[in-house]
């Protein structure tokens, strides 16, 4: 198990790298991998009979992965993405984004183009609809201008429409924006907005979890993008979206991360609001101004509903977490308290301390970070 994260991110991230790079490999793949293996390196060097024998992710993966160790191993990558100027985050980085640590299956690499910075958790999402109107427009202006004077990152996914409005107004404010693709960051997608990409990652960020050269095709990987977009912001606004939307997922993935999620209403005759209005029924906070959203925020002297020191797990992770919360825990007594094999406590165990919410200590002890 890695004990020592600082020093496992410089000997590793190529490999973090390299594995992020296979065809097929989303987060959830990945850290199945490394769970099974033991870490990013060990999975990329396992000969080839031996993976072949125990491999549980698919033999397409698989595939690819054999292909591509037999012309890099990360560090070409990570030369690409030098010499375009930008930076690459493992998830072992100390200067990979908190609010992106607690949640299920983390981007296990970032992409990035200007600074994510501490001051950007106080940050709010904006998504809608492409096809939005001038309600929509006005709305997004107002919101996004409002909340970005009040030091608020405003975070969307660089598409028409909404997104581009919200990134335009934080920044016509003064303020930074982070926005996040469903491609590679390379990849000047859409080709409309590559100046829009030039100006917020020269005052705030652009983010991609996708390999370098990756093309826009796979809706899956918009979905993945929604993920990051919610993950990182205290809380979620839609300001226009039809009743199937890539902004109620959005809004579903802040729900799953605990994260409050924001609607504007509108015209009930027109399906561009069909989407809030749907959210709001289900329990959506009604916003018609920025004010809304930061009364709901603790704005006047409470705190903010998100704290991200807080971790987010599940399963065996969060049990024993809960475990190590009560003071330093034996392997044995974790075990025994839990009743799972030594394997699983291993696993497990291994994935908080990736996380940063477990560490071990001598004598075989483990507590809670």
């Amino acid at each position: 198990m890695p004990h020592n994260k600082n020093s496992d991110s410089k000997s590793n991230r190529r490999f973090w790298v390299a594995l992020n790079q296979v065809e097929g490999m989303d987060p959830i793949i990945f850290y199945r991998l490394v769970e099974q293996y033991g870490s990013p390196e060990q999975v990329w060097a396992a000969p080839e009979k031996k993976l072949a024998s125990e491999w549980k992710a698919g033999p397409s993966v698989l595939k690819f992965l054999i292909d591509l160790r037999k012309r890099e191993d990360g560090s070409e990558e990570l030369n690409r993405a030098a010499d375009a100027g930008f930076r690459v985050l493992v998830f072992t980085d100390q200067d990979y984004p908190k609010p992106l640590r607690g949640i299920p299956a983390p981007p296990p690499v970032l992409y990035m183009r200007g600074e994510w910075l501490p001051e950007d958790e106080r940050s709010v999402a904006m998504v809608g609809t492409r096809e939005c109107n001038g309600y929509g427009r006005r709305i997004a202006t107002d919101i996004a201008r409002d909340m970005a004077s009040r030091k608020y990152t405003i975070v969307s996914g660089l598409a028409f429409g909404i997104d581009a409005e919200a990134h335009r107004s934080a920044l016509e404010a003064g303020g930074r924006t982070v926005a996040v693709k469903a491609v590679g960051l390379d990849n000047n997608y859409p080709a409309a907005h590559k100046e829009l990409s030039d100006e917020i990652a020269a005052s705030g960020a652009v983010i991609s979890e996708f390999p370098l050269k990756m093309k826009a095709g796979d809706k899956w990987n918009f979905h993945r993008r929604n993920r990051i977009i919610s993950s990182l912001s205290r809380g979620t606004l839609v300001v226009q979206a039809r009743k199937r939307s890539g902004s109620l997922i959005t809004a579903a993935h802040a729900v799953e991360q605990s994260r409050p999620v924001f609607a504007v209403p509108g015209d009930v005759l027109s399906p561009l609001t069909r989407g809030c209005h749907w959210l709001i029924r289900h329990g959506a906070h009604l916003v018609e101004s920025a004010a809304d959203i930061l009364e709901i925020f603790g704005e006047s002297g409470g705190q903010s509903e998100i704290d991200f020191n807080q971790p987010q797990l599940e399963g065996i992770q969060k049990e024993i977490f809960e475990v190590l919360r009560n003071g330093p825990t034996g392997f044995d007594e974790i075990c025994a308290r839990l009743g799972i094999t030594a394997q699983e406590a291993a696993s497990a165990l291994m994935m908080l301390e990736l996380k940063g919410n477990a560490r071990q200590l001598p004598g075989k002890l483990y507590e809670a970070l």
